[in-house]
């Protein structure tokens, strides 16, 4: 005996009895597809923007300042946090990251000299 459940809503274009231009159809249509730009879920569902129970993820997360790059970090917002000279700070990174990347191209050179 089929089953009389269905797989689809009545007008869905997968149901197996959907006539194009049908006055179903046409309900399914005008209820489930938006135009670019418009809403993309009905009133009520989770993801829809204006859902109470709806977490804004588009946000970007409050995130704790990384100090060790005081270059990314406004001078006063730097010095009250740390009470240290901005400049004197980012002269210092500045000169750490140059010794990192002096010992990383050493490395690469007596790694390419075992290679060859």
């Amino acid at each position: 005996m089929p089953s009389t459940e269905r797989d689809y809503p009545v007008g869905h274009p997968s149901s197996g009895d959907y006539v194009p231009g049908s006055p179903e159809a046409l309900a399914w249509i005008e209820q489930n597809v938006k135009l670019k730009g418009e809403e993309d879920y009905p009133p009520g569902h989770p993801a829809r923007g204006d859902h109470p129970d709806r977490k804004d993820f588009s946000r970007p997360a409050e995130t704790v300042r990384d100090f060790s790059r005081p270059h990314t970090i406004p001078k006063n917002e730097f010095e009250a946090v740390t009470g240290e000279s901005h400049s004197e700070a980012v002269r210092l990174h500045q000169e750490r990251e140059q010794e990192r990347v002096k010992k990383e191209q050493a490395k690469r050179e007596a790694m390419s000299r075992r290679g060859a």
